[in-house]
């Protein structure tokens, strides 16, 4: 199972400057106590209810900038989840919680590399073959459409 606390959400989140900077970490901060219990008891509970649930609740709070909510849940029932709010990682300048998060998925799916947390050369094939093997262009690059087709659970044989 994917573990989403909010070192996870810190290192997924797009960084704001200034004022906004601030009231960003002090909302990840204490969103973190509160996350286990909230994906329980709304059943965010599978890979891909887990993996779309940091880009959601960033496109809802202006990432992570507001607890104030802009529209209802019936304005998305139904909607794709917004694609930009995922780090784009990549070999040689990412590591921490969001390429640990990516290596978990990759090995689960088969692709072994290292649970480590650094974005190296393992790594690198590792995304290129699911890349592959998805459709994707297999440049080593984990973008939108990386995240998004590690999350169907049609890959390596292993249901999401």
């Amino acid at each position: 199972m994917l573990v989403i606390d909010a070192d996870v959400i810190w290192a997924l989140a797009p960084r704001q400057s200034d004022h906004g900077a601030v009231r960003q970490r002090e909302n990840v901060d204490g969103m973190g106590a509160a996350l286990a219990s909230t994906l329980a008891a709304y059943h965010i509970d599978t890979p891909l209810r887990i993996a779309y649930f940091p880009t959601q609740v960033a496109e809802e709070s202006d990432s992570f900038c507001t607890t104030e909510e802009y529209a209802s849940g019936n304005a998305y029932e139904g909607a794709e989840p917004p694609g930009g709010g995922l780090t784009v990682l990549h070999r040689g300048s990412s590591e921490g919680p969001a390429v640990a998060l990516l290596q978990q998925r990759l090995s689960a799916l088969g692709y072994p590399a290292a649970l480590d947390g650094d974005f190296g050369a393992a790594a690198e094939l590792a995304v290129r073959h699911f890349q592959a093997a998805a459709g994707l262009n297999a440049e080593g690059v984990a973008g939108a459409q990386t995240w998004a087709a590690l999350h169907e659970p049609v890959y390596g044989g292993v249901g999401a």
